[in-house]
């Protein structure tokens, strides 16, 4: 008889620890069961699904982005009628921060000043002029298109074009974004700084500070 979960979570990211511990605590509340996927169990688990003894009503994927094990498990699960909370083709294109940024022009919505560079392996010159790098301003965020968020990558105080040359090398096979930096309001003692997620249909907005990168709640 096959064991059954009604949420998995695949996810390798230290910082997600409290909030897997969260998770598991409340869908426990709820009398729901958990099934936590992180290094020391990808090939088991992918074993299991692919046999068929272990299902899962819902799949959160936190990893298969950064780890070739968990993407395995992803694939895996993707054959099977479990609900992906964040569906891999829509993960796919809006981790892509280029084509977000893309996007967003599209449909009206503003944004700061942005020039999108090549990957470095696709061509080593740098496609910048002086009166770009003026546009920009000092200092200006120099952060690739593809590598995943926190932070990582990111240089937030770059002032020359040797900045630009030498972060690029660093993901080289990733686009990089150069943007100008944006300077919010304060609002009740928080930057007027948003991050919001959308989940099963419920917008819920958090402040959010680009230097501690921490959230808190928005209260009415």
């Amino acid at each position: 008889m096959a064991d059954f979960f009604h949420l998995a979570v695949a996810w390798d990211w230290e910082l997600d620890k409290e909030f897997i511990a969260l998770l598991e605590s409340q869908m426990h509340a709820h009398r729901l069961l958990f099934y936590s996927i992180s290094h020391h169990n990808t090939h088991e688990t992918a074993r299991r699904v692919q046999r068929g003894d272990l299902i899962f009503g819902a799949f959160l994927d936190r990893a298969s982005e950064s780890d070739e094990h968990f993407t395995l498990v992803s694939r895996t699960v993707r054959k099977t009628p479990a609900h992906f909370v964040n569906p891999p083709d829509a993960v796919y294109h809006a981790t892509d921060k280029a084509t977000m940024h893309l996007e967003f022009l599209t449909k009206g919505i503003e944004v700061p000043f942005t020039i999108i560079i090549t990957p470095y392996n696709k061509r080593k010159e740098v496609e910048l002029t002086l009166s770009d790098l003026a546009r920009l301003g000092r200092p200006f965020i120099i952060k690739p298109a593809n590598t995943t968020g926190g932070g990582i990558g990111v240089i937030v105080g770059a002032e020359s074009l040797k900045d630009v040359i030498e972060s690029r090398q660093h993901h080289k096979n990733d686009k990089y974004l150069l943007q100008e930096k944006i300077r919010p309001e304060m609002l009740n003692g928080h930057k007027g700084w948003f991050r919001v997620f959308f989940i099963y249909g419920l917008t819920i907005p958090c402040w959010w500070d680009d230097d501690t990168h921490r959230y808190a709640m928005i209260t009415r």
